[in-house]
């Protein structure tokens, strides 16, 4: 499963959560989710969370 928006960016969003770099920024993707972060610090914790609350 992914997302692919009209600028023609794709993300798979299949898979472990982890952190993606890309021309416009920084995302935390996996497990079905897409989520922009500004850090790669606030991505780590984002995961951590994340992953607590499964």
């Amino acid at each position: 499963m992914g997302i692919r928006f009209s600028d023609g960016e794709y993300f798979d969003t299949d898979g472990p959560l982890r952190i993606e770099r890309r021309k416009d920024g920084l995302y935390v993707v996996g497990n079905g989710f897409l989520v922009p972060v500004s850090t790669i610090e606030e991505g780590e914790e984002l995961i951590k969370t994340m992953k607590a609350d499964e």
